[in-house]
């Protein structure tokens, strides 16, 4: 069975997974926070740790990258991270398949989180009086979504009813954003 390798390069964490292709459980799961000193070759080192402990020696089909910055999609460049100094128009596409010969996918964080949160949420996309929230910033405490549900009911119609909650996968939507963007790799390069 094939598996798919998910990386995140984020801007305070890096994590990657593991999962087999149509799966919505992880095999594997690794996380550290980036030092406050991280350059390009410190995330870069960290994240090779993380692979290599979760693939011990296997190879995966596809690799999917979310990167918390500008990314060209097309090339599967980084044009630069804000959070760490160096990443200025590395060809990271190009750095892993090298690495990993494997179709490899690189976009930014938040067209792959809109990736990955549609693969969680989709019950919830077919329910209009409900609002879906993601991202690191949900976990800003009950405090931030009395604010936000406030300051939603004040702008929304007054005969409009719905509820705002937090995305289901939380900061796991970049990685399986990750995993659906390694799958399209996949199918782009066979012709599908």
């Amino acid at each position: 069975m094939s598996i798919i390798l998910a990386l995140d390069f984020g801007d305070t964490k890096l994590a990657a997974a593991i999962a087999h292709a149509g799966s919505q459980e992880w095999l594997g799961y690794e996380r550290r926070l980036s030092p406050v000193n991280a350059d390009v070759s410190t995330d870069l080192e960290i994240m090779r740790s993380l692979i290599h402990s979760l693939l011990q020696g296997e190879k995966p089909t596809a690799i999917g990258v979310s990167f918390g910055g500008p990314v060209d999609a097309n090339t599967g460049t980084v044009r630069l991270s804000h959070h760490v100094p160096g990443w200025e128009n590395i060809p990271l596409r190009q750095l892993l398949a090298e690495e990993y010969g494997v179709a490899v996918g690189v976009d930014n964080d938040a067209n792959v989180a809109a990736l990955g949160v549609g693969i969680g949420n989709v019950a919830n996309l077919m329910n209009p009086q409900r609002f879906v929230l993601g991202g690191s910033v949900t976990k800003a405490g009950e405090g931030y979504w009395q604010v936000i549900r406030q300051v939603a009911q004040q702008t929304a119609l007054p005969e409009i009813n719905f509820e705002v909650v937090p995305a289901g996968l939380g900061d796991d939507a970049l990685l399986w954003g990750a995993v659906a963007l390694a799958l399209d790799t996949v199918e782009a390069s066979q012709g599908r």
